[in-house]
């Protein structure tokens, strides 16, 4: 997939992959205390429900828009749908996004070194993460050919046609049952837009999976890496002690990542 890397402040309120149009702009609402109340009501009665679920929620009560849908026409339920239908790298953006325009860009972030084990608070601007997007005209999805092909639904399948996963692949694995085989199966699932042998496109279940081999497994793993679209969600840095680089996860979780103890300038 030919792609490129910009700046999230020069691609600014626009999708990084979008819907196959030309209407890609965010417009958010403003984050209000109603907003607050609402959000924090939810959060505290689905404190079970993954990060995933509820960043759907917040992206369904702060956006006014998400390329052509208008969310100011629909009500709640219709919203989260839309975000369920969105491409994972835009609503990686739309969050950023929203995280940027309510409280500004400078994120603190509580680290622990992984090769000293020094404890320290890195801040980062999020107005400097790396974007990858689509060379214009470039094809969205490939090809990968299984090492040991196996069945589904009774037919032999040699390979799969993959792309950037929706949102809605990721949604299903709850907080309580998490574990990385379980995700990666959900993002593995949600890559295949078609199968060949079955003539299109086709909706499966995990367990329609459960004989693709390991090989297999991490080919397609690595290929969805190589192929990412979308805002990289890690940091890197140099450990304020040892003088080392590291490279970590961003924490995109609502009550750290929207937390007031952030840096407010912008």
């Amino acid at each position: 997939m030919e792609s490129k890397i910009v700046l999230l402040k020069d691609l600014g309120p626009n999708l990084p992959v979008g819907f196959g149009g030309t209407e890609n702009e965010i417009i958010e609402r403003p984050w209000t205390m109603k907003q607050e109340r609402e959000l924090g009501g939810i959060r505290d009665s689905e404190r079970n429900q993954n990060v995933a679920s509820f960043v759907s929620v917040v992206l369904s009560h702060l956006c006014s828009r998400i390329g052509p849908y208008d969310f100011e026409a629909m009500k709640e339920p219709e919203r989260r749908v839309i975000v369920s239908k969105t491409l994972m790298p835009d609503v990686y953006y739309v969050y950023i996004w929203l995280r940027i325009q309510a409280i500004g860009n400078m994120l603190e972030m509580d680290l622990v070194c992984p090769q000293c084990n020094h404890s320290f608070i890195f801040t980062g601007d999020l107005l400097s993460t790396e974007v990858r997007v689509p060379e214009e005209g470039a094809e969205r999805t490939w090809e990968y050919q299984l090492v040991k092909p196996f069945e589904i639904r009774g037919t032999k399948v040699e390979s799969l046609i993959l792309g950037p996963a929706y949102w809605s692949a990721i949604e299903p694995v709850s907080a309580g049952e998490f574990n990385t085989g379980e995700a990666k199966a959900a993002l593995i699932r949600g890559s295949i837009r078609e199968i060949p042998a079955l003539d299109g496109p086709i909706a499966l279940t995990l367990d329609e999976l459960d004989d693709m081999v390991k090989i297999d497994i991490e080919s397609i793993s690595s290929g969805l890496e190589e192929n990412r679209l979308g805002p990289d969600m890690s940091i890197e840095g140099k450990c304020p002690k040892c003088k080392r680089e590291f490279k970590t996860a961003m924490d995109w979780g609502y009550d750290s990542f929207f937390s007031v103890s952030s840096r407010l300038n912008r």
